[in-house]
C-alpha cells in the first residue's frame, strides 16, 4: 500500500517502472522496508547516466504576460510564438518548433490564425510564412517602445544558461537583470533592452569528473551549432529596426550569435544591418580572434561600409578566466579543443592579434579592447559586471 506513496517521492523514479520485481526487491522475508538497499537504489538513480537530462532549454511555458522585451529562439532559429506549449511535449519533438508544428496540426493553425496568416495545414512553406509573421511582430512591438534616444540594446546569453533557477547556477533573467543594472549605472538616460533567449543547452555541472566534464565541453560544441542558426532568425529580427543605434552586448558563447547575425552570409543571403551605429560588445567572448572575424566584410547591406563602417566591436577580455581557457592549473582540454575560445581570454595573444587584423585588413572599422584581468575573479556575468569593469563599454557605446 505505501510503496507507491514512497517510490513517487524518490527523485528519479520515473526513470524506472514500477513492477512486482521492484517491489520485492525493497521488502524483505517479513515484508518490512530495506531501508539500505532502498537508500542504495536511490543513489543509483540520481547517477546522469541513468535518468539523462534534457539539454536543450525551452520555452513554451514562459509567461506570455511578460513586461520585459524579450525575444526567444529554438535550437534552429525560429522565434517562438506568443502560444503556450508545454515543454514535455516540445521536448518530444527534439526541442523544435518546425517538428512540433508539424506533428500538432491544429495548433499550428491555431498559431498561424493568431498571426493573421490563415493557413488550415502545415506546409514548409506556410512554417516559413509564418516564421517571417512572428519576426515581424515582434520588430512591431520593439518599435513601438522607441525612446528618446532613439536607440535599442539586444542582450545575448552565452552556454549553460537555464531560463529558471537550478543547481545554482543563476538562469539567463538574472543575468540579464545584472546586466541592465550594471550598464543603466553608466549611462545618461534610461536603455531599451531586448533581452535574447535562446537553446545554449544546459546540463550539470563541471566538477573533478573529468569523464562528466568531457561530455559538457561537447554540449558546448552543440550549442556553438544552435548559434549559429540563432543568429540567423536574430539578424532578420533587427535588420531594419529604424533606430539610429542599436547596441548588441554578448557575454561568452552569445558572442557567436552576434557574429552570425551581423556578418558571415555564406549560409544564409538575408540582409545586414544598415543602421547609422551598430555597436557590437563582446564580453568574455567564447569565440576564436583573427579566424571567426575573416568574413567581417562578408555583408549583404546597401551601404560603404568598407570606407564607413556602421559596425563599432569593442571586445572585453579577461586573460585569468579559466573557463574560457578550460583548464585549471595543467588540468583541462585547452581553449582550442571543443570550439576555440581563446579571443575573450586572449590565449596566444587572440585579442591582441584581432586588433592588429583590423588595422591592416580593416583599417576604417573600429575595434577596441578593454582588459579585465585584473578586475574579473570568474567567468560568470556578476564578475564581469561588478564595479566599474563595464563603465568603458558603456563610454564606448555613448561615442
Amino acid at each position: 500500500k505505501n510503496f507507491d506513496k514512497l517510490s513517487t517521492s524518490i527523485p528519479g523514479y520515473s526513470c524506472c517502472c514500477r513492477s512486482p520485481l521492484i517491489l520485492s526487491l525493497f521488502l524483505g522475508e517479513n515484508g518490512a522496508f530495506n531501508m539500505r538497499l532502498l537508500l542504495f537504489l536511490w543513489l543509483l538513480l540520481l547517477i546522469p547516466a541513468g535518468c539523462p537530462a534534457q539539454p536543450n532549454v525551452l520555452y513554451g511555458e514562459r509567461r506570455l504576460d511578460r513586461s520585459t522585451s524579450a525575444v526567444f529562439f529554438d535550437k534552429d532559429g525560429n522565434i517562438y510564438p506568443d502560444y503556450f506549449i508545454p515543454d514535455s511535449s516540445l521536448s518530444h519533438s527534439d526541442a523544435s518548433l518546425k517538428t512540433w508544428y508539424k506533428a500538432h496540426p491544429a495548433d499550428f493553425a491555431t498559431i498561424c490564425n493568431s498571426y493573421h496568416c490563415g493557413f488550415d495545414k502545415y506546409t514548409v512553406i506556410n512554417l516559413l510564412v509564418l516564421n517571417d509573421s512572428i519576426t515581424a511582430s515582434v520588430k512591431r512591438s520593439i518599435e513601438a517602445k522607441r525612446t528618446k534616444a532613439a536607440s535599442v540594446t539586444f542582450l545575448v546569453h552565452g552556454y549553460r544558461k537555464s531560463f529558471k533557477a537550478l543547481n545554482g547556477d543563476s538562469p539567463a533573467p538574472q543575468d540579464y537583470g545584472t546586466l541592465e543594472n550594471a550598464i543603466n549605472n553608466f549611462s545618461n538616460s534610461p536603455l531599451l533592452f531586448v533581452e535574447v533567449y535562446w537553446d545554449g543547452m544546459y546540463d550539470c555541472c563541471f566538477s573533478k569528473n573529468t569523464r562528466r566534464n568531457k561530455e559538457l565541453f561537447k554540449l558546448f560544441e552543440t550549442a556553438r551549432e544552435n548559434a549559429g542558426k540563432v543568429g540567423i532568425g536574430l539578424r532578420k529580427l533587427i535588420t531594419g529596426l529604424s533606430f539610429d543605434t542599436i547596441n548588441i552586448v554578448t557575454h561568452s558563447l552569445g558572442a557567436e550569435v552576434a557574429c552570425s547575425a551581423l556578418f558571415d552570409t555564406s549560409k544564409d543571403r538575408s540582409a545586414t544591418p544598415a543602421n547609422k551605429t551598430l555597436n557590437l560588445c563582446l564580453i568574455a567572448p567564447a569565440i576564436s580572434g583573427v579566424e571567426r572575424f575573416q568574413a567581417y566584410y562578408a555583408r549583404n547591406a546597401a551601404i560603404d561600409y568598407r570606407t564607413k563602417d556602421n559596425y563599432r566591436l569593442c571586445i572585453i577580455y579577461n586573460s585569468n578566466d579559466f573557463v574560457l581557457k578550460k583548464k585549471i592549473g595543467i588540468f583541462g582540454p585547452g581553449p582550442y579543443k571543443y570550439g576555440n575560445t581563446c579571443l575573450g581570454c586572449n590565449y596566444d595573444n587572440a585579442a591582441a592579434d584581432l586588433q592588429l587584423y583590423f588595422g591592416s585588413s580593416y583599417p576604417h572599422s573600429t575595434v577596441q579592447l578593454i582588459d579585465l584581468s585584473a578586475t574579473v575573479g570568474c567567468h560568470h556575468v556578476i564578475c564581469y559586471s561588478a564595479g566599474d569593469n563595464l563603465k568603458g563599454m558603456v563610454e564606448f557605446m555613448r561615442r
